[in-house]
């Protein structure tokens, strides 16, 4: 602010966009992602919840291969692997009218 109290008229470049020095400027170019620990975790939990996932679809049917009659083993993993996919998309649905009533910037910010 000058001495009435106003902002001076910024500097501004060809487009009409107001220049920004060189100290003010962010930086620009590849940042490292490695560097955040919010980061890390974030891909540690992401690692870990694959691999869960993974190790949970090949074994839930051998489970149920080992424990069930053999004309009742087709039924059987049908019916497991249709469970488990029930509250994924019951739950996605959910989130979507729940997004859809929800300010997106309260949304982000809860997330």
């Amino acid at each position: 602010m000058d001495a009435t109290g106003k902002h001076p008229e910024r500097e501004r470049d060809e487009n009409g966009n107001p220049r920004v020095s060189a100290e003010a400027a962010p930086e620009t170019g590849p940042r490292n992602p490695f560097v955040s620990r919010d980061y890390r975790a974030w891909l540690t939990a992401s690692v870990v919840t694959a691999l869960g996932v993974g190790i949970q679809i090949v074994t839930v049917p051998l489970f149920i291969r080992d424990r069930v009659e053999p004309d009742e083993r087709a039924a059987g993993i049908a019916g497991a692997l249709i469970i488990q996919t029930l509250p994924g998309v019951f739950l996605t649905l959910l989130g979507g009218v729940i997004a859809d009533r929800i300010e997106p910037r309260l949304l982000l910010f809860r997330a």
